[in-house]
């Protein structure tokens, strides 16, 4: 016999004895099929009528069908998205996590920032109240030296009355000096010295300005006239008599011949 599987083989198949068993196709794939065969004479001859068989009709595979195809499509869709999601997380809260140690490096840079202007400023005051004091330190130190000189005399002339008010300023210069070192101190406690503001009578602080450099007004036979009236002023109270001394002395010591 000679067999033809259209759909399948090119052309006749055979011919062959007829199997006991049957013909077995392999390979088949997906449509309609028929299967055609005719008997022939062992020893040759014509052939006889086609044989029809019906249609065959071999389905796909249940993954190869459209509704699998679109399930697969859109289950791969939905993995892709939920990947997506994922990532798309995943990326914002890196950015969060940057974006708050953004934030702390910033607020650590504000910080040197205002410590080193901090540290600037302390660097700054002390090494101008460093001058001041080494500036100021030498007026009581002269008024102190001069009046010991004139102690000295006053007690070898038995004079008590001056004698007193030799030792009334030494005293003062000591505590002008005391009042400096302990200012020194407390700067290099806090870094800054401030005294709160006060009302000042000028005329008052001439007075203790020309009280405190006695000595050094008396070496170089100055006369000092003070104003009755020079006024009220608010402000630092010990800033201002240092300033007042400051002018007072550097008046005697620059005024020349």
């Amino acid at each position: 016999m000679r067999y033809q599987l259209d759909g399948h083989d090119a052309g006749w198949q055979g011919p062959v004895p007829l199997p006991a068993d049957g013909i077995r196709f392999a390979g088949v794939g997906p449509g309609s099929l028929r299967f055609r065969a005719a008997a022939g004479w062992a020893g040759g001859g014509p052939w006889g009528g086609e044989v029809v068989a019906p249609a065959i009709v071999v389905a796909r595979p249940w993954w190869q069908r459209p509704s699998a195809v679109a399930l697969g499509v859109a289950g791969l869709g939905l993995l892709l998205l939920g990947v997506y999601g994922l990532r798309t997380r995943a990326v914002r809260r890196r950015n969060v996590e940057l974006e708050a140690m953004n934030e702390r490096l910033n607020l650590y840079v504000e910080e040197r920032q205002r410590r080193i202007a901090e540290l600037e400023s302390r660097n700054a005051e002390l090494e101008r109240f460093t001058y001041t004091v080494s500036h100021d330190l030498k007026s009581p130190l002269v008024t102190i030296r001069g009046f010991l000189g004139h102690l000295k005399r006053d007690a070898e002339a038995g004079d008590l009355a001056n004698l007193s008010l030799d030792v009334e300023h030494i005293d003062r210069a000591a505590h002008k000096m005391a009042r400096l070192l302990d200012e020194l101190l407390e700067l290099s406690r806090i870094g800054r010295v401030v005294h709160p503001p006060q009302d000042v009578d000028m005329a008052e602080l001439a007075r203790e300005a020309v009280r405190l450099l006695d000595g050094p007004i008396r070496q170089r036979g100055v006369e000092v006239e003070i104003v009755p009236e020079l006024g009220t002023v608010r402000g630092d109270r010990l800033r201002l008599s240092e300033v007042v001394q400051n002018l007072i002395e550097n008046a005697v010591r620059y005024m020349g011949e």
